[in-house]
């Protein structure tokens, strides 16, 4: 009975420190009541909003953006972690505000976070006091708190990587069985719906995983590949609709892809001896790292999968760092600069993998594996400071963003700020614009403060390639155009949208005499456009807007998407995979809870 009490115990103790992590997490927000944008807010925050009205309006259309990106028509979700923005719109409505949103979220992503890491670290067997730690510091570590400070999606990914990484890691060394297979394809169809980078970041972790598993596990090798194979089924399964809105959206349209960065050495990471955050891997990060590592390469004694994971991660923050001549290899080739963009995300998985092969390698040495009670309370006090410190950066720089939004510097008319990278027309002050983000009312912020985003525009009749760097004029071009064009024009009064049923949104507008009107709103191949009832051909701009023949007095024109009867099925095959295969893990996981609760019971009698 003493042992049971004890597990309870120490599970509580356990979500205590994750639960108090994530609220230190959200403190400066929470203290200042402060709004916390970077550059990717306007992009992600239109998203988001486009998903809850749908929910909200129960008007639904996977494609278009009816909503968000100025009720342009756009295609982003689809494109761009589609279940996971419709979860963040349905957390959005529950928040009620932006503020409140932020608030919510980042709690969320950093319970996430610490929830994964501490399984991760546990079930590989890293001692409970040193899984918490990990757990805790995880929390603040790298491109986690970006998600608050800077609205970036791969905080979310970041978050999920070691459920994925211990998911792979049970299939391919300790459980090669169907379960297995259940919860790597769950856990990599769940990421590939929020983050599509960070599930291939994780996919390429898995390889060399892989191949080692199937030269050192000869007896195994059958089921490690069936079951491999099965999990891969079931993520695809479960990522259907992003996969054909891919192959739809790709086939037949040139697209504006990523953005590609100006030069990906100032976007690496480096080794150093002071702060700890998104490029600086920071002190203890930098020796223990590298001295796993080394100890990975030389050790005679360590086991097969210690030494794999080890040496993984170690590949992965080589290939994050400043000495990696990512730019002379962008040069020779194309494209790597729009799809990396970031060397700094393979951290990503490399600081799961080399924390928690870190961590099996210290936790057996005699120093930090103390006997007497005050040795034990001066190993608890090593690893709170180590938390402690990294946490320090990270909240230094959300409240030093928190007070600029109380004092107004976090906001600008007429300009891009710095600090928020916000466009405003005139006449809008800054108490206007930090009451409009605390309101009730979602869409004032997105409608009037906005930047030129322009992922997955369509690029009709231009023999532009759809690659283009951030900061260069032609970007830039493209940028000036889509807010002069219809970013602008959404806001006048002259056009009036709406959605109607079935999801298309239709615009109207009065003209006083026939004449061509350019319309604020995006076609690509398979949209359709009804002018006045007659479907109609027109010409396109280089963003896809289309200039049509407007008639004297009301003219009501309609904006759909035509799916093509292979994305209807997948569309609807993936809720109906994650219906069955979501209840299916939750019956099993009740299944084995009653299991423990009744050896549980039959203990205390």
């Amino acid at each position: 009975m003493d042992n049971v009490a004890t597990k309870r115990r120490q599970k509580l103790v356990t979500t205590v420190i994750i639960v108090a992590a994530a609220l230190v997490f959200i403190m400066p927000q929470l203290f200042n009541k402060s709004l916390l944008l970077g550059t990717d807010y306007n992009f992600h925050f239109n998203r988001i909003y486009d998903a809850a009205m749908q929910i909200r309006h129960h008007n639904f259309n996977f494609m278009q953006s009816n909503y968000g990106f100025s009720q342009s028509g756009r295609i982003v979700n689809a494109l761009y972690g589609p279940l996971g923005t419709y979860m963040l719109g349905g957390l959005l409505l529950l928040a009620g505000s932006w503020l409140r949103f932020q608030l919510l979220t980042g709690f969320l992503v950093a319970l996430l976070a610490g929830t994964s890491m501490y399984l991760f670290a546990i079930r590989l067997g890293v001692r409970r006091n040193w899984s918490r730690m990990a757990a805790a510091l995880y929390i603040f570590t790298s491109w986690i708190p970006m998600w608050s400070l800077n609205q970036s999606a791969a905080g979310i990914g970041m978050a999920m990587m070691p459920l994925v990484l211990l998911t792979g890691v049970r299939l391919l060394y300790m459980h090669p069985n169907w379960r297995s297979a259940l919860a790597l394809g769950l856990s990599m169809g769940a990421l590939i719906q929020i983050h599509l980078m960070s599930a291939v970041l994780a996919v390429v972790a898995l390889i060399p995983l892989a191949i080692v598993a199937l030269l050192h596990q000869r007896d195994r090798r059958g089921p490690i590949l069936a079951n491999g194979i099965l999990a891969a089924v079931i993520a695809i399964l479960l990522s259907a609709n992003f996969l054909a809105a891919f192959y739809n959206v790709t086939h037949g349209n040139q697209i504006v892809g990523t953005f590609g960065v100006i030069d990906m050495y100032s976007n690496s990471a480096s080794l150093s001896f002071a702060d700890s955050f998104q490029t600086m891997v920071g002190l203890i990060f930098s020796i223990g790292f590298v001295f796993a590592a080394i100890y990975a390469l030389i050790s005679k004694r360590m086991d097969t999968l210690l030494r794999t994971i080890t040496l993984t991660g170690a590949a992965f923050l080589l290939l994050s760092l400043r000495i990696m001549p990512w730019d002379a290899f962008a040069k020779h080739v194309i494209g790597v600069k729009n799809l990396i963009q970031f060397p700094n995300r393979f951290l990503a998985v490399a600081i799961p993998l080399l924390l928690v092969g870190l961590l099996l390698i210290v936790q057996d040495l005699q120093i930090f594996n103390p006997k007497q009670d005050e040795a034990k309370r001066m190993a608890i006090a090593l690893q709170t400071t180590v938390v402690i410190l990294f946490a320090f950066q990270p909240l230094s720089l959300m409240m030093s963003k928190a007070v600029q939004w109380q004092n107004g510097n976090g906001v600008s008319n007429n300009a891009i700020h710095t600090a928020v990278h916000m466009k405003t027309t005139t006449g809008f002050s800054t108490k206007q614009i930090q009451a409009a983000f605390d309101s009730s009312n979602l869409s004032t912020p997105l409608h009037d403060y906005y930047n030129g985003v322009i992922d997955y525009l369509p690029l009709p009749n231009t023999g532009a390639t759809g690659t283009y760097n951030a900061q260069t004029p032609q970007y830039e071009a493209l940028a000036a155009q889509y807010e002069q064009q219809l970013a602008v024009p959404t806001r006048t009064s002259r056009f009036h949208k709406t959605v109607i049923a079935g999801g298309t949104l239709q615009t109207t507008f009065r003209s006083k005499r026939a004449q061509r009107v350019r319309l604020p709103v995006v076609l690509y191949t398979s949209s359709k456009l009804r002018l006045n009832g007659r479907v109609v051909t027109p010409k396109l701009n280089k963003l896809g807007m289309p200039t049509v023949k407007a008639k004297v007095g009301r003219n009501v024109v309609q904006l759909s998407y035509q799916e093509p009867t292979y994305l209807k099925l997948a569309i609807r095959g993936t809720v109906v995979a994650w219906l069955i295969l979501g209840l299916a893990w939750l019956g099993l996981s009740v299944v084995d809870l009653r299991k423990r609760q009744t050896a549980t019971d039959r203990m205390i009698d």
